[in-house]
């Protein structure tokens, strides 16, 4: 076990006086008035002190350099004058470097060396530049007569620091095998995901191959063929992501949360779309007016079963949030951008039976999709621009 010691755990290290006069530069100064500030030296007269100074080694280390390593055996306790290490610890089934704490100024490390010949049970590395000054305990009895009376001062406070040091330590351990434990779980859960999914694509292929087969191609274009590929597609893999995946799906249809702002994307989006579509369509128009985009812009209108079309707009956008979601989970993505590509990729793929068109204009609004509900994580207000944009280019006759 290694004997790194942190300030903050021990009861009886006065650490506001240590950071005061660290701050202050009251380090500063003749070797032993910086070695008296540390709670281990306390009981030592000042004539000990300087005996001690006498046998430090200052040295300073860069970023990423190892002041020793797990599995090295070292008699020497350092005393960390400025700058900041890192303590880490192997976890051997993994291979895994786990970083317990940061240790600062005015701690010491190593203390237990001085005590008996140690092997390290951790790493210790700087994680900024660092000064220390190390003291080795063979020089201590080579060349102090008094070695055994400053080490018998000394026994008794390394052996309670130490102790409670390797309880705080033993608790984070455990903590963190918890946490890898809880991670392996999790992608234990996910991986069933990643199966659902690319069974959902074997799905949508399936269908398109299927569908192929009836000489008339309007069974791919109407609205039964699309709420029974919706279900299919979409609502069959959702109940087994139910069943093997723990899917937040309260946190997915919670409508309360960031609602003003999901409204307002829903209804800004909506109308710079909108917008959008208009001034391409009188752009194209003097290009291709053969097309009659224009014309169909301006002559569309809506029906009562529209709004039928809003319910199919919510739930698409639910599918594709839950597919958002546990990408995000899987690949621990924090900032979510990754996961809306992932999510709009397999959006195109599965509306590949459509064309070629379809599949890249699904894929484009997937990303525009995405990055809506990723600003507030509500569907109401994403759902609203897919209605809003949806109708649009479908009385469009695209």
């Amino acid at each position: 076990m290694v004997e790194a010691f942190n300030v903050q755990d021990s009861p009886i290290h006065n650490q506001k006086s240590v950071k005061r006069r660290i701050d202050t530069g009251e380090f500063s100064g003749n070797f032993s008035n910086r070695l008296e500030q540390f709670k281990i030296l306390e009981k030592l007269s000042e004539s000990q002190l300087n005996s001690i100074e006498s046998l430090c080694e200052e040295k300073t280390y860069q970023p990423g350099e190892f002041l020793f390593q797990e599995g090295e055996e070292q008699d020497k306790v350092y005393f960390l004058l400025s700058g900041t290490v890192g303590v880490y610890k192997t976890d051997l089934n993994t291979e895994t470097d786990f970083k317990f704490t940061e240790i600062s100024a005015g701690n010491i490390l190593g203390e237990i060396s001085l005590v008996d010949v140690h092997i390290k049970g951790f790493t210790v590395k700087a994680e900024t530049e660092i000064t220390v000054y190390g003291l080795s305990k063979q020089k201590l009895i080579a060349q102090i007569p008094q070695h055994q009376k400053i080490l018998d001062r000394l026994n008794p406070t390394i052996i309670q620091q130490t102790l409670g040091y390797i309880q705080t330590l033993s608790d984070r351990y455990a903590t963190a095998m918890q946490k890898q434990v809880e991670d392996l779980k999790e992608r234990d859960k996910l991986s069933h995901f990643l199966f659902l999914l690319i069974f959902g694509f074997f799905l949508a292929i399936s269908l398109e191959e299927f569908v192929d087969m009836f000489p008339d191609r309007n069974l791919a274009e109407s609205t039964l063929f699309h709420w029974v590929y919706l279900i299919i597609v979409g609502f069959i893999p959702a109940i087994l992501l139910f069943v093997k995946v723990d899917v937040p799906f309260k946190k997915l249809i919670d409508i309360k949360t960031n609602f003003i702002k999901s409204v307002l994307d829903g209804l800004i989006f909506s109308a710079v779309g909108v917008a959008s579509i208009f001034v391409l369509c009188v752009v194209l128009h003097q290009i291709i007016p053969e097309e009659n985009l224009l014309p169909s812009f301006l002559s569309m209108s809506f029906s009562v079963t529209t709004l039928f079309y809003f319910i199919h707009s919510y739930f698409q956008q639910f599918v594709r949030a839950t597919v958002q979601t546990l990408v995000q989970r899987f690949l621990v993505d924090n900032k979510g951008y990754i996961s809306v590509a992932v999510t709009a990729l397999a959006f195109g793929i599965v509306h590949a039976q459509y064309g070629f068109e379809s599949m890249i204009v699904t894929l484009g609004v997937s990303i525009f999709f995405g990055l809506i509900y990723r600003r507030t994580y509500n569907l109401l207000g994403v759902s609203i621009v897919h209605f809003v944009l949806g109708s649009v280019y479908f009385h469009m006759g695209r």
